[in-house]
């Protein structure tokens, strides 16, 4: 159920992956089984600061960070340090998320864990640009694409791309190799039917046209990825997306 919560989040259907998650909680938390637990928390931890859902990701951490000290899961509390980072630089706390983040990475490499890597370098990244490190996040997400490269785990491939196209504007490159960036994240999502990366990339490429006098190209761009969700309407891509659209009207 819980991997299944993820791929709907993915495949553009928030309020169904939610409820999946939810559920994976539910049944972890009647099994009292401790490692069936941290994963059922860690992993929905994961999910919940993936959709920007800090609340929640918060109260999962909260659940996991003992618990895997309780039963000397190593792993899970290598993960709840990466994953309280990561919810942090979400949050808007720049400098204390980018420090765990680092910190997280490195002992999550020192116990020879590096699933999802890249995607977690990803949101290094994006913190250091929003702190006013955009070359420093530029080069951390060579290191990301490299890692890519090396295992072939495309998970967050498209997204790597959105916020390569995020950070090269924030340098002062030009809009150019941004939308190069943007256009190559939604070749990714598109093949890979993610909905949920298409939508913040085209969110992204959206405001580039509407500084640049597109509206009616953002618009469309824009209307065409909104108008194929049915739900989830109440979360922060979402929400985002639509306020988005009342700007280029």
């Amino acid at each position: 159920n819980i991997w299944l919560g993820h791929t709907k989040w993915l495949l553009g259907y928030p309020d169904q992956a939610s409820k999946y998650i939810r559920e994976a909680l539910r049944i972890a938390k009647e099994l009292e089984h401790p490692f069936t637990q941290a994963f059922a928390l860690g992993t929905s931890a994961t999910f919940y600061c993936r959709s920007r859902a800090i609340r929640e990701a918060t109260e999962c951490l909260g659940m996991l960070f003992p618990l895997a000290e309780e039963q000397n899961f190593r792993m899970w509390a290598v993960h709840a340090s990466l994953l309280r980072g990561i919810s942090l630089a979400i949050s808007g706390n720049g400098p204390e998320g980018i420090e765990a983040i680092i910190q997280g990475l490195d002992n999550a490499k020192s116990i020879g864990s590096e699933q999802s890597r890249a995607h977690h370098l990803s949101y290094l990244a994006e913190a250091q640009g929003e702190v006013g490190q955009p070359d420093q996040g530029l080069d951390t997400l060579e290191q990301a694409l490299v890692h890519v490269e090396k295992s072939g785990e495309r998970f967050g491939e498209a997204d790597i791309y959105r916020v390569k196209g995020d950070l090269l504007l924030l340098s002062g490159d030009s809009d150019g190799r941004a939308e190069e960036c943007y256009h190559q994240s939604l070749d990714v999502a598109r093949s890979q039917s993610a909905k949920s990366w298409e939508l913040r990339t085209a969110m992204s490429l959206a405001r580039l046209w509407q500084k640049q006098g597109k509206q009616t190209e953002a618009r469309e761009l824009l209307a065409g990825i909104y108008g194929w969700f049915t739900e989830g309407f109440d979360t922060p891509d979402l929400v985002d997306a639509k306020a988005l659209l009342e700007e280029l009207r």
